[in-house]
């Protein structure tokens, strides 16, 4: 028990900036900042661990691939214990990107921008969503559903433009 309490705060913040570059960056992100990829497994409860224990993003979070790159973003389920963001969530310009699987446990956001993601097909995966301020949903030229649009949110403002749409799905 001695360890579970035991604050350290040089282990535990390194912990926890690695932590967070491994759930955005993956461990090619670890690497290119010289650090290592192994982290201490699920039993060992540092501080670290327990500020992780709800994930969440204190202001806005964008994803995007980087130009010219020859590793897209594929998927987003790196993310898939983020449960709120600040502000606002951007995807865009995610070439490879099918789905938003991987942000099924995103509870909270004031406002979602989708745009520009060339395979982008469905909105599944997208979370349990509560009231969100704004959604922009634009030039995602293989979104042709908005079937898996969260029946639990509640939108101030929707905008759709540019998408393939032929089915409003089940739209709150």
């Amino acid at each position: 028990l001695k360890e579970i309490f035991t604050v350290k705060p040089v282990r535990d913040l390194t912990w926890m900036f690695r932590k967070m570059v491994l759930m955005t960056l993956g461990e090619k992100g670890l690497k290119a900042l010289g650090q290592p990829t192994d982290l201490p497994d699920q039993g060992f409860y540092n501080m670290g661990q327990k500020a992780f224990a709800q994930a969440s993003v204190l202001g806005g979070l964008a994803i995007r691939d980087a130009r010219d790159t020859d590793d897209p973003i594929i998927s987003l389920r790196p993310l898939r214990n983020l449960e709120s963001i600040g502000e606002g969530l951007s995807v865009s310009h995610c070439s490879e990107l099918t789905s938003l699987q991987g942000l099924e446990s995103l509870a909270a956001v004031e406002r979602i921008y989708i745009e520009e993601n060339a395979s982008l097909t469905s909105l599944a995966g997208l979370g349990p969503l509560g009231t969100v301020d704004r959604m922009d949903v634009y030039q995602n030229p293989q979104l042709r559903s908005l079937d898996h649009l969260p029946e639990s949110a509640t939108f101030r403002y929707l905008r759709f433009q540019g998408n393939a749409l032929t089915d409003l799905g089940s739209l709150p």
